[in-house]
């Protein structure tokens, strides 16, 4: 079993250090009974972040797969494509 995913009975057995492992790894854990998904615990984040917390949770995140990300780049590129340039406050 993954570290992600958690037996229902563990989690209800030591609630106390799952909880703090999906706080520390910023990320879901999915709870298992009889080798099925049937929940998934997800951190609260702050509304906010430094820096330094966005550079430390950026390995972290799960990346698209290659088609999805080839997809929101053409939708980015679009999108830039639509929106004026800007222009200064003091012209």
């Amino acid at each position: 079993m993954s570290k992600d995913a958690i037996p229902v009975n563990e989690a209800a057995r030591d609630f106390l250090p799952v909880l703090e492992q999906v706080e520390r790894d910023c990320g879901p854990t999915v709870l298992v009974r009889d080798g099925k998904a049937v929940a998934i615990l997800i951190p609260v984040l702050p509304v906010s972040l430094t820096c330094a917390e966005v550079a430390e949770r950026w390995p972290k995140l799960e990346k698209l797969p290659v088609d999805e990300a080839n997809i929101f780049a053409d939708d980015l590129e679009i999108s830039r494509a639509k929106v004026p340039s800007l222009s200064s406050a003091w012209d």
